[in-house]
């Protein structure tokens, strides 16, 4: 199975957009939606909750996901709730991962980090960028000055924009 993780620079920075993109264009692929929550933790792929409207996870569905697995709970619980997901999304081609802290519990086949033009980034995000393969700038064009910023976290990643990424995959079969 092909994992591939979607990480961001904070939230409505658009990690949701592009899981929703990638989903479109990968057929039978599930997705696992990780939030981090210091209350409780709870591991479901209940209908009720995963189709609920406005939600995430209801945008994942309706982009095609085979399957949606909701994750909430403290990130350092992710060792224990991740798999556990995992073992619900079934026998999938592949599944896109949602959420800074499953980067901490495995290594995906593509790690996608998304980051806005400001170059803003939440305390504990710049793990998630280090280990990005991809850096998907939230803007017409990346500012010198904003990949130089990157660079200081990964010097490795392929650096790209939504629009450029959408150009690439939709001419693909």
């Amino acid at each position: 199975m092909r994992i591939i993780t979607v990480s961001g620079a904070g939230s409505g920075i658009g990690k949701t957009a592009l899981t929703v993109f990638l989903l479109s264009r990968l057929n039978g692929y599930a997705a696992i939606k990780v939030s981090a929550s210091g209350f409780f933790t709870r591991v479901t792929d209940s209908p009720e909750v995963i189709e609920e409207e406005g939600k995430d996870t209801a945008l994942m569905k309706r982009a095609g996901a085979s399957h949606v697995v909701l994750v909430q709970g403290p990130p350092e619980d992710i060792n224990e709730t991740l798999p556990v997901a995992m073992s619900l999304v079934g026998d999938v081609p592949g599944v896109i991962i949602e959420g800074n802290s499953p980067l901490k519990a495995l290594r995906p086949d593509t790690a996608y980090f998304v980051i806005g033009a400001d170059g803003d980034i939440k305390p504990g995000a710049d793990e998630a960028l280090s280990m990005a393969d991809v850096v998907v700038v939230n803007a017409d064009a990346p500012s010198s000055e904003l990949i130089k910023k990157i660079r200081e976290f990964n010097p490795k990643a392929d650096i790209t924009t939504f629009e450029a990424l959408r150009t690439s995959l939709a001419s693909q079969p």
